[in-house]
């Protein structure tokens, strides 16, 4: 939303308010309507966002004369600002996370895949082979769906594979 504010739409006093409907912030950010409503909601909700409404829940700019921005019913941004250091420290910290969650269920689903294969391949007794292929088979289900798995326990199935 801070990049879709331009600095002309800011009033007389600098405050930065965006006065675009919940639709035209939805095709300039790349989401749908209700996306964008959900997340003006949860921004509101923290306290990083303020609203300044008319009467009609309108967004609108008020000017003067020459065209200049003095008031106007939008979302103000001055919050989101000055934390803005905070936040984009945040989302550093969760796209690591993401990363190296990525990269243990990337691990996991390749061991899984090879111990598999390597399963298969084997010429071991039927009995070795069925009690092999059951302990892989309930570390999976201890896993459950690779995808919601946190990394800890991602980990723990590989290095249990792979060791």
């Amino acid at each position: 939303m801070i990049n879709t504010a331009p600095a002309e739409s800011f009033d007389r006093s600098g405050r930065p308010i965006v006065f675009k409907s919940n639709q035209q912030l939805a095709f300039e950010i790349g989401r749908s309507v209700g996306r964008v409503s959900r997340m003006l909601s949860s921004l509101f909700d923290a306290g990083l966002i303020t609203t300044q409404d008319s009467g009609n829940y309108k967004r609108y700019p008020i000017r003067n004369g020459d065209g200049k921005i003095t008031d106007g019913c939008g979302i103000d941004l001055r919050i989101l600002i000055v934390r803005y250091a905070e936040l984009d420290e945040l989302v550093r910290q969760v796209r690591a996370q993401k990363k190296a969650a990525d990269a243990a269920l990337r691990r996991y689903r390749g061991a899984l895949r090879n111990a598999r294969y390597a399963l298969s391949a084997a010429r071991l007794s039927e009995d070795c082979l069925s009690r092999i292929g059951a302990r892989i088979d309930r570390v999976s289900n201890i896993v459950g769906i690779a995808g919601k798995a946190s990394s800890r326990v991602l980990r723990r199935a590989t290095v249990f594979w792979s060791g």
